[in-house]
Order: C-alpha cells, then sequence, then structure tokens
C-alpha cells in the first residue's frame, strides 16, 4: 500500500478521535457553565441570608443595649430601695427596743408613781421624761436621733 494512503487513513483516524473528544470536551464545558449559573444563584441567595443574618444581629445589639441599660437602672434603683429598707428595718428594731426595755421598767415607774390603772402610763411618762431630757440640751444642738424616734413611738402610743 502505498505510504500516501496509510498516513491519509492515520490522519483521518486521528481527526475523527479528535472531533469525537472536541464533541465530549464541549459537552462538559456546557455542564460546567450551568453549574456556574446555579453556583452564581446560591451564591446570590447566601449574600441575602447574609445581609439578613448581619441586620437581625444589628438589631439584637441594640436591643440588648437597651435592655442592659433599664436593667441597670431597676438594679440601682432596687439596691436603693434594698438600702433604704434595710435602714427602716433597723429603726424599727432599736424603736422596738427601747419601747420593750421601757414596757420592762413601767411597772417600776407606776410602783413609784403609785398609779397602776394604766400600765403605759409609766411607759409614757419615762418617754417623757427622756423627751424633756433631750429638750435641755444646749441649743444649738440637735436632738439625738433616739430622742426624735422616742417621740414618733410616743405619738403612735398615744
Amino acid at each position: 500500500m502505498p505510504a500516501q494512503l496509510i498516513l491519509d487513513v492515520l490522519i483521518t483516524v486521528l481527526l475523527a478521535i479528535t472531533v469525537g473528544y472536541c464533541w465530549l470536551l464541549n459537552k462538559r464545558l456546557l455542564a460546567l457553565r450551568s453549574g456556574q449559573d446555579g453556583l452564581k444563584e446560591i451564591i446570590r441567595t447566601l449574600n441575602d441570608a447574609t445581609g439578613k443574618a448581619q441586620a437581625g444581629i444589628e438589631q439584637l445589639r441594640r436591643s440588648s443595649d437597651s435592655i442592659g441599660q433599664e436593667l441597670v437602672i431597676k438594679i440601682k434603683n432596687g439596691r436603693d430601695l434594698a438600702d433604704e429598707l434595710a435602714l427602716i428595718v433597723e429603726s424599727a428594731n432599736n424603736i422596738a427596743n427601747r419601747l420593750t426595755a421601757g414596757a420592762a421598767r413601767a411597772p417600776e415607774v407606776n410602783r413609784k408613781s403609785g398609779d397602776f390603772s394604766n400600765p403605759l402610763a409609766g411607759l409614757v411618762r419615762l418617754g417623757s421624761d427622756e423627751i424633756a431630757e433631750a429638750k435641755h440640751q444646749p441649743t444649738g444642738q440637735a436632738p439625738s436621733g433616739q430622742a426624735y424616734e422616742l417621740r414618733q413611738a410616743l405619738r403612735a402610743v398615744r
């Protein structure tokens, strides 16, 4: 066989293989391009979701800041009230202790005065004596807190 014919057949076979490979490559490139379009859509959706998430996080941060400020104010008010209540309880305990001590001494005062008709009369007299002592303090000096509290307790008893 002539060499020219063999060479032409070999080139034809190689061209057929090249055409088939180009057809396969074109098919794969089309699939890749369609997948790329799908990937673009996925990326666009992901970007939208990320933007919404960032906006939601910002809104949550603002909400938590405002709630935190309100909570700090409420905690401060609660602590102030707790301190005030502690002072009121301590003051009430002091008054109760003094009234109890005065009530224990009241029968002794009643015996001295001879008045047994009213058991609180000695207590009132005893408290009046302590108030009188507070009144005789030098001018410009305020009566002690105990005298004031006793005066308030005596007003409540009367």
